[in-house]
């Protein structure tokens, strides 16, 4: 079975949802070493509004785009987990 871009999968699920979609950065947070592991850790930045509007109604936006890549990892023998983080700097 040949691999899969997640980052690409990630972008092509929530890319749509999205008012902001320039402000959109998907980033790989693993290390060098880590990097063939079974666990791939990815952090997703968004702009307030899609940020707000992903986690309003107890994270469903965010829960959702976490079981598809359950099962989307599930294909590839891979874990895959995701955070959500807001753009705008405090």
């Amino acid at each position: 079975m040949e691999q899969v871009n997640i980052q690409e999968v990630l972008q092509t699920l929530i890319e749509p949802l999205l008012e902001v979609k320039a402000a959109l950065l998907i980033k790989r947070i693993d290390k060098e070493e880590d990097l063939d592991n079974e666990v791939q850790n990815y952090i997703i930045c968004l702009d307030d509004k899609d940020f707000f509007r992903f986690v309003l109604g107890k994270g469903a936006g965010c829960n959702a785009i976490r079981d598809i890549l359950f099962n989307v990892g599930r294909n590839y023998n891979k874990k895959i987990n995701v955070k959500f983080e807001n753009l705008k700097e405090e």
